[in-house]
């Protein structure tokens, strides 16, 4: 016998996000799940799109389409206040010489945010 087992919604769940301003496209479909109970960093060049990506997670940003949905429920499509998601969602913004110790690998930072 199998069991029928319903996995958690994803703590954080962005399907097909766009971000424009003006002609340009600063997200271009972006979509990514992150499943409940795990932590994880986005990486990249500086002006690819991770602090837009950010920002229209918790709602700062408006997307020009897509969606983004927190523990299961589609958010709406900005101006949403995230204090109620501070424990889910922990944003370190990109200046790392505040954010990061150069003492530590960045595997430990983030272990230290999840724990």
């Amino acid at each position: 016998m199998h069991s029928d087992t319903i996995a958690p919604p994803a703590a954080i769940d962005v399907a097909a996000a766009v971000v424009t301003f003006g002609s340009f496209r600063a997200l271009n479909g972006v979509s990514v799940a992150v499943p409940t109970g795990s932590c994880f960093g986005i990486v990249g060049e500086s002006g690819s799109g991770k602090t837009t990506l950010l920002r229209a997670i918790l709602g700062l940003q408006r997307l020009s389409a897509g969606q983004v949905a927190l523990m299961g429920a589609v958010q709406p499509p900005a101006q949403r206040d995230f204090r109620s998601l501070i424990t889910t969602i922990q944003p370190i913004f990109q200046d790392p010489a505040q954010s990061l110790s150069p003492r530590r690998r960045i595997g430990q930072s983030m272990d230290e945010v999840a724990g």
